[in-house]
């Protein structure tokens, strides 16, 4: 069976998307690190297991991206890309294999040294008190979704910063339920096994932390936004209003990232005009 068809890449698109892949490379390489900076003392086993299924969605998706770059530029254009003269996917499965070790074996560890802290005590009254603060039904509040769209991250972060984390009458266990309740697609597939304690919380919010806050990332995503920005069409007002929300919200958002978009007005004129 002929396998389905891939939308080609090429031009700017491509350039943006190979920028795109290999940060998301480099972030995924970048978790055996972090753990390694971590004192054993301030992981768990939730967090370790977290970080692997953060690592293996990632190469699942690092292999996907290669893949469509190799079907978007052919042999012949493959020799004027400097990606291409590298080996960094092979580079980056070893990294992969590497830091996949890496965890099982902290996995081992430390699930071992919980089994002994289960043996040597009975449930504890924080875990209690956790519990019982958890049932109890919180107030709505309107806030955002967040399913995974790097673009809205920054958004996302400073209105559940303001509306929760600061809010000092929530313990970190409502302030977790609150944050599950919102959490949507590859962002909460992302934290879904953690339980809703004090505990967790800060490894919950770190983990989205690491995972969305991706400037870089960031940046190139907007730049897709408005690459994949359809012609204006004439006269007709959905199209000119569809449009005209699309590049303001990325002119909005740019610059604080610390893009300047102060030239941009002729190139964009032409991009949503031609």
């Amino acid at each position: 069976m002929d396998s389905p068809k891939r939308d080609l890449l090429q031009g700017m698109e491509l350039d943006v998307f190979i920028v795109n892949h290999l940060e998301r490379l480099r972030r995924m390489g970048n978790i055996k690190t972090n753990l390694q900076k971590r004192s054993r003392a301030n992981y768990s086993t939730v967090y370790v297991k977290a970080q692997l299924d953060i690592l293996e969605r990632e190469w699942d998706n690092a292999q996907n991206r290669h893949a469509r770059l190799l079907a978007s530029v052919s042999l012949e254009g493959r020799k004027n890309e400097a990606y291409f003269d590298s080996e960094c996917m092979v580079d980056f499965e070893r990294i992969y294999h590497e830091t996949t070790g890496y965890i099982y074996e902290q996995l081992r560890v430390l699930e071992k040294r919980e089994q002994q802290e289960e043996r040597a005590a009975s449930n504890s009254s924080a875990h209690a008190s956790a519990d019982n603060q958890v049932s109890v039904r919180l107030p709505r509040l309107d806030l955002p979704h967040f399913s995974g769209n790097h673009p809205e991250w920054p958004s996302f972060s400073d209105l559940f910063t303001s509306a929760v984390i600061n809010n000092r009458t929530l313990s970190d266990a409502q302030r977790l339920q609150y944050l599950k309740a919102i959490l949507e697609g590859d962002a909460l597939r992302t934290v879904s096994s953690l339980e809703l304690t004090n505990e967790n919380f800060s490894i919950v919010w770190e983990t989205l932390e690491q995972h969305y806050n991706i400037p870089r990332l960031i940046q190139s995503s907007w730049y897709e936004k408005v690459l994949h920005l359809k012609p204006i069409k004439h006269d007709n007002v959905g199209s000119i209003t569809q449009v005209t929300v699309g590049l303001q919200q990325a002119l909005n958002a740019l610059p604080k990232l610390g893009v300047s978009v102060t030239d941009w007005d002729p190139l964009m004129v032409y991009h949503v005009s031609s």
